[in-house]
């Protein structure tokens, strides 16, 4: 029963999204990972030269086991009662960063509506295909922003930056090979019991070993429904 009325309620999310305009976030050409450069806005960064430590590691492997990644975070000296946990992301496999990620904003743990599809609190793991896997980071909110959602997909010998947005995760769907993402582009705002604004929904979903990205499907009057 679970994941029928799992799957109903991703059809409802993912149907209107295939209907309607929707392009790949990413392709993947001859094991080359392709971005899209609209997808990605630059890190804030400053103070490059401020020395920085561990914060933790996680052991990452293709749903083909055949490769195998560690995934670092770590923050800068000085930084540890600032926003988020950590600012510097380097994915490594066999012993060669692949990729890192720098900002001074901070990464923070995954927002409450998907942190119990984790088995830790600070990224999504993401099975594409065999030897795809998406990672899913999201920022610190500041000033009734929208965090920052990053995405890095490992593929092989290689990793990426693929999406670099400020948007709100407002839930998930994800059983067996079903997953989906519904996101606002702003956060709601109230005056009193009544909101001052509206906010876009939009998706991010898993579709033939990539991620596509659609919306808007009309507007929300609220943060979490």
């Amino acid at each position: 029963m679970k994941l029928i009325l799992c799957i109903i309620t991703y059809l409802i999310l993912a149907i209107p999204a295939k209907s309607q305009s929707s392009e790949p976030i990413f392709t993947i050409t001859q094991d080359t990972i392709k971005n899209n450069d609209k997808f990605i806005i630059p890190f804030f960064f400053e103070d490059e030269k401020t020395t920085s430590h561990l914060f933790r590691f996680d052991s990452i492997t293709s749903k083909s086991g055949q490769y195998s990644y560690t995934v670092k975070l770590s923050n800068y000296e000085g930084c540890e009662n600032d926003g988020g946990y950590f600012r510097i992301i380097e994915i490594i496999s066999n012993n060669k960063t692949l990729l890192q990620l720098r900002q001074s904003d901070g990464w923070n743990i995954l927002p409450r509506s998907v942190i119990t599809f984790s088995p830790n609190k600070y990224f999504l793991t993401i099975h594409l295909n065999e030897n795809t896997t998406a990672l899913v980071f999201t920022g610190y909110p500041y000033n009734n922003e929208p965090e920052l959602i990053t995405i890095i997909v490992l593929h092989k010998n290689t990793a990426k930056l693929v999406f670099n947005q400020n948007m709100l995760i407002n839930k998930m769907t994800q059983e067996n090979e079903l997953f989906c993402l519904t996101l606002h582009d702003s956060v709601i705002e109230y005056l009193g019991h009544k909101n001052a604004n509206t906010t876009n929904i939009l998706q991010i979903w898993k579709e033939n070993g990539t991620l596509k990205f659609g919306g808007p499907y009309g507007i929300a009057r609220n943060n979490f429904n």
